[in-house]
């Protein structure tokens, strides 16, 4: 299914069937050109395309409450970085895939016992220039809780 896996050391055929499934389906659609994707059960739940962190933004506004009511969701990001990651946790995802996926997001994600599958692994997500730290990154790194990265956020994309 992907090229590497973290999480509890399981390997792709002890996941959960859903969760695998959805997985899948949640690779298949980042690798036909959506930048963000929400699945349980196999089935998409809401996709968006874009960039940086607006796609996963909108899918997790739009959902709202409605993501409660799904015990195996699976979010998926072309760059599964801290701040997409964040965003992950916050939809309530049981496993997440990212086409790019940072240290950063691998860690946090050990931390919590959330499996990460990804076709690329990168020491952090840069910026569009490549000299430095992606300001979304920055902005996840600098929060103690997912709740407040939201907030922040919704902050710094209000003044843009």
């Amino acid at each position: 299914m992907a090229d590497f896996m973290h999480g509890d050391s399981k390997d792709c055929t002890q996941v959960r069937k859903d969760i695998r499934l959805s997985l899948e389906v949640a690779k298949r659609d980042l690798d036909s050109g959506w930048a963000s994707v929400l699945v349980a059960g196999g089935q998409v739940l809401d996709r968006e395309t874009g960039s940086g962190i607006r796609p996963a933004l909108l899918i997790l506004q739009r959902m709202g409450r409605a993501m409660a009511n799904h015990s195996d969701l699976v979010f998926g990001d072309k760059v599964l970085g801290l701040a997409a990651f964040r965003l992950g946790a916050l939809m309530g995802a049981q496993a997440m895939w990212g086409g790019l996926v940072s240290q950063r997001a691998l860690a946090e994600a050990a931390a919590r016992g959330i499996p990460v599958y990804g076709r690329e692994f990168v020491p952090s997500i840069l910026n569009r220039t490549g000299d430095g730290l992606c300001p979304m990154e920055q902005l996840a790194v600098s929060c103690k809780s997912d709740r407040q990265f939201y907030s922040e956020l919704l902050k710094k994309l209000q003044g843009d």
